[in-house]
């Protein structure tokens, strides 16, 4: 938990506290107002923009980033998550410059 406390970054929602209750543990993270991708996607009247699938995509790659630099996400790992994240027509590699 304590990587968490020290991770700051525009793109990565803050960790506020966490907490054991009848053996299960809770962690509370500060609010998005927004909701989480997953409810914007589902929730989208029609297709997203193209343009707000990128700006999604880019801040999600800064906020991995970040956390590479820290060495909190293996080179490994980071390749796992943009193989995930990376439309169809984009490989990992056309995103390192």
């Amino acid at each position: 938990m304590k990587l968490l406390q020290e991770l700051r970054h525009e793109n990565i929602i803050r960790y506020n506290d966490s907490f054991f209750e009848e053996g299960v543990l809770f962690i509370v993270f500060e609010w998005a107002a927004g909701g989480d991708l997953k409810k914007v996607v589902r929730e989208a009247a029609s297709p997203l923009d193209e343009s707000v699938i990128w700006s999604y995509f880019m801040q999600i790659s800064e906020g991995l980033q970040h956390m590479h630099n820290l060495r909190m996400v293996r080179r490994a790992e980071d390749r796992l998550i943009l193989l995930l994240l990376c439309p169809p027509a984009c490989t990992p590699g056309c995103l390192s410059a």
